[in-house]
């Protein structure tokens, strides 16, 4: 979990480059799906590393404009 977390923000994060550097505000390119099954599952193992726990909810929130 840890690890895909890591990866798909990783990804989020190099996408947000990639629109700024072209200055666009939304992703034009493939769109990344991310399924969770077993929400609580997932916010159980993160909810004690704020780091990750944080980049959960960015995933979230900005994951859409960023095409994930």
């Amino acid at each position: 979990i840890d690890l895909v977390i890591d990866e798909v923000y990783a990804e989020m994060t190099r996408r947000a480059a990639e629109l700024k550097r072209r200055r666009l505000s939304r992703w034009d390119g493939p769109q990344l799906t991310v399924v969770i099954d077993e929400g609580q599952v997932v916010l159980a193992q993160v909810r004690r590393d704020k780091g990750r726990l944080q980049r959960l909810v960015e995933l979230s929130s900005l994951g859409r404009s960023r095409g994930v």
